[in-house]
């Protein structure tokens, strides 16, 4: 393979890389914003049950529908927070082949100017 065209992968291969990072950056926001929600979200009904005694809605019983729309939150955001984690856990996988091929391209190409053994 000529100097040029192993100059030429290896510029691919680092855009590869390149986006790879950018998306495995993307699908991590996603996974932190996720875990947030659910965070967030059992936080609410945990101070909500928590002062549930001196509420008069909870008194009254008309937290029930409340309650039964935070349950189901919860099992929503839990999902999508599973979801995000598996992406970008999934995408880690194509970042680390994407460092893998930038990285011996650019051992092919330091050994191919004579640089020696790397």
């Amino acid at each position: 393979m000529n100097r040029d065209r192993l100059a030429q992968l290896q510029q691919l291969a680092a855009m590869i890389r390149d986006r790879e990072l950018h998306r495995l950056a993307e699908l991590a926001a996603k996974r932190h914003f996720a875990e947030a929600q659910v965070k967030g979200n059992r936080k609410d009904r945990l101070r909500t049950l928590s002062s549930a005694a001196a509420d008069p809605a909870h008194i009254a019983g008309a937290d029930g529908p409340w309650l039964r729309w935070n349950a189901k939150r919860q099992r929503d955001l839990g999902s999508d927070a599973a979801r995000a984690a598996a992406d970008a856990e999934a995408q880690i996988v194509n970042a680390r082949r994407a460092f893998g091929r930038a990285e011996a391209l650019g051992r092919l190409a330091t050994r191919g100017r004579g640089g020696g053994k790397t």
